[in-house]
């Protein structure tokens, strides 16, 4: 078995100003310790998705790649929101710390 020793740190930030209240950023910082290789080439780091919209047994969910966003739905009525259930949409973007 390969072990890479990549660090993860994740930093969560939240707000009670109005326009934020449903907003959550997050930020992740990954550290090569260089035990294995001192440079790691096509790396690829995605956060992990498992969004419950009401009954989860009937949400879809999908991507955007021209927006960098991921999202999900209820496909079906739903006894706590009805015909129109809600959604979720997570955007995805880099920003320089």
């Amino acid at each position: 078995m390969l072990i890479l020793s990549i660090e993860v740190k994740q930093t969560l930030f939240a707000s009670s100003i109005p326009e934020l209240e449903n907003v959550i950023f997050i930020k992740y910082e990954l550290t090569n310790s260089g035990k294995v290789n001192d440079v790691l080439d096509s790396v690829y780091f995605s956060p992990a998705d498992d969004t419950d919209i009401g009954d989860a047994t009937d949400d879809l969910g999908g991507c955007d790649t021209l927006l960098q966003s991921l999202f999900t739905f209820g496909s079906q009525y739903d006894a706590q929101y009805g015909i129109n259930p809600r959604q979720c949409t997570q955007l995805c973007f880099k920003a320089q710390w």
